[in-house]
C-alpha cells in the first residue's frame, strides 16, 4: 500500500517536471533530489512489504515514508498552483 503511494507521488514528480520544466529555475536540483529519494523509498517499500507483519520497526518506517510521500505530494501541488497562478497573472498583465 505505501509503495503504491510512493509510486504515485514519484509519477507526479516526473510529470510535473516534464510539464513545468521551464518554470523550475531555482528548484530543479531539489526536484531531482526528491525523485531520487522517492526511488529509494520505493525500493525499500518493495522489500519491506514482505516483512511488515513480522517487524514493528518496519511498520513504523513504512508509515513514516507514506506520510513523507503525502507531504511531498502536497508541496508539489502547492508549487504547481503557484506556477499556474503566476502564469495567469503574467498573461493578464500582458493584456493590459
Amino acid at each position: 500500500m505505501a509503495e503504491a503511494v510512493v509510486s504515485f507521488v514519484l509519477e507526479s514528480v516526473i510529470d510535473f517536471t516534464i510539464q513545468e520544466a521551464k518554470f523550475l529555475s531555482g528548484v530543479s536540483h531539489q526536484v531531482e533530489v526528491a525523485q531520487t529519494e522517492l526511488q529509494l523509498m520505493q525500493g525499500f517499500l518493495k522489500d519491506a512489504d514482505a516483512r511488515q507483519g513480522q517487524d514493528e520497526t518496519v511498520r513504523i518506517w513504512v508509515a513514516k515514508i507514506r506520510d513523507a510521500a503525502y507531504d511531498l505530494e502536497d508541496v508539489i501541488q502547492t508549487y504547481g498552483l503557484k506556477v499556474v497562478s503566476k502564469k495567469r497573472c503574467s498573461q493578464d498583465w500582458g493584456r493590459n
